[in-house]
């Protein structure tokens, strides 16, 4: 089946047989070119199958507000977004993918989402971002990208974004393509409430030293099959979590179980 969607999307690049709609979940994506997320999309539907699905449970069964940074045209955000009690705040900066992640959430009338465009960081102000075709390797511009095509786009931090909005995040998906500590150096006070947070990247000593520093466990890598939370990765490498001790008798309250070094803890 899987071979079968590579071979069909390659003869519909190949015949310019673009804009497509896909189905996510319970979800319509429209996807306006044969690179970055939609590929993904077309081979695997839930293409990160551990995470979006138990976003999509602790959404339903725990907890309410989740922020997806760097939410490119909405994949994460249209799975959260299912969950008719949650509120999703949708962050993405660059102005082209921005238009698909709107246009994404009013097709599939999803009225708990709200859309930003903005990028996160530690100062408010504004950042050179990469404006690449593929959307879903666009980024903060760094040392190595000097002389690449760029757009300058508008930047906050998490802690002026959530007072302005008046939300206290409970869940957050950072996806930022290498610019993931600037974000949270950029959390402020609303690192507190946050319960739980996916980082890509998150393994690396920036990132894990930080959210070890604020209170977190992790990282983690989750197996919703197995309703394990594990230091192991999956096969195919999803984003870890992070999470704070207040979450963990709640996880186990509905089934999910964690190991350190591939020993499972006890209650």
């Amino acid at each position: 089946m899987g071979y079968m969607r590579h071979v069909q999307w390659q003869i519909r690049r190949l015949s310019r047989g673009f804009p497509v709609d896909l189905t996510l979940s319970h979800s319509v994506v429209h996807v306006d070119s044969p690179v970055g997320i939609g590929a993904l999309v077309n081979a695997m539907g839930k293409y990160d199958y551990n995470n979006m699905s138990f976003i999509a449970e602790l959404l339903a069964r725990l907890i309410g507000v989740f922020v997806d940074v760097g939410a490119n045209i909405g994949t994460y955000t249209l799975v959260a977004s299912e969950v008719p009690a949650a509120r999703v705040i949708s962050i993405e900066p660059h102005p082209a993918t921005f238009a698909g992640l709107v246009k994404n959430v009013k097709r599939n009338h999803r009225e708990n989402v709200v859309c930003v465009n903005t990028a996160l960081s530690d100062h408010l102000g504004s950042v050179l971002l990469t404006d690449r075709p593929d959307s879903s390797v666009n980024r903060v511009l760094q040392s190595e990208d000097q002389g690449c095509q760029s757009v300058t786009v508008p930047c906050r931090t998490m802690a002026g974004l959530c007072s302005d909005l008046r939300i206290l995040p409970d869940l957050v998906k950072i996806d930022v393509e290498g610019h993931e500590r600037a974000v949270l150096d950029g959390f402020g006070d609303a690192a507190a409430s946050c319960k739980a947070a996916f980082i890509e990247g998150g393994d690396r000593p920036a990132v894990s030293d930080w959210m070890k520093g604020s209170g977190f466990r992790g990282p983690f890598f989750v197996h919703f099959k197995k309703r394990v939370l594990s230091r192991k990765r999956q096969a195919r490498t999803e984003d870890p979590i992070f999470i704070r001790e207040s979450l963990v008798s709640r996880l186990r309250d509905i089934n999910f179980d964690f190991t350190e070094q591939g020993v499972r803890e006890r209650a």
